[in-house]
């Protein structure tokens, strides 16, 4: 845009300016929803072995490509992670697994008994995807796909510890909530994905009443000029 060199012009341009960067930061602005539960007392339960794990994430949404992502953290105090699942929707596919997931996935149904008998303590059903570890107390997993969040369901699991089995899960295992994904259901979920395609992208009415806002802003702008000139 060229600057005007008459008195209040330059001043115009940057009052312009600034109004489609407003617009711009509206349109594309997205807070990451960040989260944990640990053991015993904040969401997590976990065996003797665990009773001091966490797991952390966060979830936000790229609103350039259209779609989410989900990074999670499980750090354990002790005795090596042998794996972990992360609950997802019921009519989740493998197709809605997008580039730059955690390579070597596995999408099933689990429960204590299956598939493999390798969920023991699991307290209930669980459809999700899974990823093994090996040797290590800090396991890393991102999902990349198109699906937003919902409160839902992990565990994970390692050996055994003095002949008894190590694991942990969510202390609302099993227990829905329809709380939104933007809102704080209380202790025991974590963020996973569900629903297709739901993009946090502010509603028509209120870019109309932006825009509008906007203009009457900048006729007052000209206006105040003109007097000035």
């Amino acid at each position: 845009m060229e600057v005007v060199k008459t008195k209040g012009g330059v001043e115009m341009k940057k009052l312009f300016f600034c109004l489609i960067l407003v617009v711009g930061l509206v349109g594309n602005a997205w807070a990451t929803l960040i989260g944990s539960i640990s053991g015993p007392s904040n969401g997590l339960s976990g065996t003797d072995g665990w009773s001091d794990a966490i797991l952390k994430w966060e979830v936000s949404f790229d609103a350039t490509k259209n779609y989410w992502v989900y990074e999670y953290w499980f750090e354990v105090d002790e005795k090596d992670i042998s794996h972990v699942i992360f609950e997802v929707s019921t009519d989740f596919r493998e197709y809605d697994i997008l580039s730059g997931t955690t390579t070597k996935w596995e999408l099933n149904t689990y429960t204590s008994s299956g598939p493999g008998n390798s969920n023991p303590g699991l307290p209930g059903e669980i459809y999700g995807l899974k990823w093994e570890f090996k040797d290590t107390t800090s396991a890393y997993v991102k999902i990349v796909t198109k699906r937003a969040p919902m409160w839902g369901d992990f565990y994970a699991k390692d050996g055994t510890d003095s002949g008894v089995d190590v694991y942990a899960y969510n202390t609302m295992f099993g227990v829905s909530t329809n709380v939104p994904y933007n809102q704080n259901p209380g202790v025991g979920w974590v963020l996973v994905p569900d629903t297709e395609s739901v993009y946090p992208v502010p509603e028509p009415s209120t870019l109309l009443l932006l825009g509008t806002g906007l203009i009457g802003l900048g006729v007052f702008a000209r206006k105040r000029l003109q007097m000035r000139g």
